[in-house]
């Protein structure tokens, strides 16, 4: 068991240098963590988050821009290298990718995962506060 744990950690620790880690995120808000050597192409990307997330069709893949109300789609392509896609993305001013958490965290990047599934947030609707509306009022009338 010794062994397996050396090289658990073995891998864990030369992930900085050799992957890209990915804090994907779905629309829904639920996300989990995906690594991907730095020269895989963009298609490797959607094809390991497609099998991460037992996906058989990706609407898109994209991130957002720090500070604004837009959006960068990561191109499907096997012509492109993941490296070569987060240096577009980080060398230009301002960033348009930047790590989501703090140092001395590892650095992390977040990518969103259009999967064509849109959950609705009821906590937080308009449909859900008239709701719990009546049925507070509901069960006032019943108790009383």
């Amino acid at each position: 068991m010794n062994l397996y744990h050396d090289k658990l950690n073995s891998y864990i620790t030369e992930i900085p240098g050799k992957m890209y880690t990915f804090e994907v995120t779905k629309c829904c808000n639920y996300s989990t963590l995906v690594h991907m050597y730095k020269d895989e192409t963009l298609m490797d990307l959607y094809n390991r988050v497609s099998h991460h997330f037992g996906l058989g069709d990706i609407k898109k893949l994209f991130i957002k821009i720090p500070n604004y109300d837009d959006d960068v789609t990561v191109p499907l392509t096997g012509l492109k290298t993941i490296r070569s896609f987060i240096n577009d993305q980080i060398c230009c001013n301002p960033s348009k990718m930047v790590p989501i958490y703090d140092l001395p965290a590892p650095v992390v990047y977040r990518i969103y995962l259009d999967d064509g599934h849109h959950h609705n947030d009821l906590s937080n609707s308009s449909a859900a506060s008239a709701a719990s509306a009546a049925f507070a009022a509901s069960a006032a009338y019943t108790s009383s």
